[in-house]
């Protein structure tokens, strides 16, 4: 599984009720086309690729960090016990424009109190809040350059198992990167 952290953009927050429950609904840019360096290493994400596969990311469980087993393995999210531990909503309206993977965060306000009163923070004072996506690649092993980045594959055939969000930590397509 590839984990590439990106941003939740500064934003306006707004609430709505899913499923019964009332959600903080926030911008999120996911993901940007260029060379990130995830959990295998430089890869290019191009954009056809952020393109075709943007759909794919619509209802995919929003985590606090990246869920890991009692010896620190990533894991997968989608599975009950995982989801328990560590799901606090879901990415939702999720499109592809201007070369970034753009969508909805609904956050659920009763879970993000109880799995993460430091990210309940972050989201009230609008403050930024960095996210890393976690997803199955596919790879052609082939390093290249793009925009004077070098990189090791180019990643096609986007999985999405989970969106982390970072209440710690800096993400590796962060701010800065877009």
């Amino acid at each position: 599984m590839n984990n590439i952290r990106n941003f939740i953009l500064n934003f306006n927050i707004r609430t709505d009720i899913m499923h019964g429950a009332e959600h903080f609904v926030v911008p999120i840019v996911a993901l940007v086309e260029g060379v990130h360096i995830g959990s295998g290493g430089a890869g290019f994400y191009p954009a056809a690729e952020l393109d075709r596969t943007a759909q794919n990311w619509n209802g995919v469980p929003l985590t606090i960090d990246h869920p890991k087993d009692i010896k620190g393995t990533p894991i997968t999210a989608n599975n009950p016990e995982t989801l328990k531990q560590f799901k606090v909503g879901t990415f939702e309206n999720v499109h592809y424009e201007g070369g970034k993977l753009k969508g909805e965060g609904w956050i659920d306000k009763n879970l993000v109190t109880q799995l993460s009163p430091k990210t309940l923070g972050i989201i009230m004072s609008g403050s930024k809040l960095e996210v890393s996506t976690g997803l199955f690649t596919k790879s052609d092993g082939v390093s290249g350059e793009w925009r004077g980045k070098k990189f090791q594959e180019t990643l096609s055939d986007f999985i999405p198992d989970h969106l982390a969000l970072l209440p710690d930590a800096q993400g590796a397509c962060n701010f800065d990167a877009g």
